[in-house]
């Protein structure tokens, strides 16, 4: 997954906010991320389960981090470019580290196995 995150990012997503500029790329990847989401929590098989986490997530994340370096750089003066990088991937991580806690805890709520989570990528 982190894998063709990085794909888009490196290969589409620069070109694509090169085309269309930054502002419209975050709006457009935005409202995807969203329907990613809803993608995820709609599953009912493995096949709409895949499509979202192997494909639709993968996009609109991959589109959405190149807009962040963009921004940072047009938005920050050269002196504080380097707190804002790392404030950026601070709260990257911290994110992250929240929506681990968060899956973990809604998934035991909701259901043991989201639809064919198991049998697309093994148990936990």
């Amino acid at each position: 997954w982190g894998i063709l995150c990085s794909l888009w990012a490196g290969v589409a997503g620069l070109f694509v906010i090169d085309a269309l500029g930054a502002k419209r790329v975050a709006v457009a990847a935005t409202l995807s991320m969203c329907v990613a989401r809803l993608a995820l929590i709609g599953a009912r098989d493995r096949g709409g389960f895949e499509v979202a986490v192997l494909w639709l997530s993968p996009v609109t994340e991959g589109l959405l981090s190149p807009v962040y370096m963009v921004s940072l750089k047009r938005l920050t003066s050269e002196k504080d470019r380097a707190m804002a990088f790392s404030l950026l991937y601070a709260f990257f991580n911290i994110g992250g580290g929240l929506a681990d806690l968060a899956i973990d805890a809604l998934r035991h709520w909701h259901r043991a196995d989201p639809p064919g989570f198991q049998h697309s990528f093994g148990s936990l």
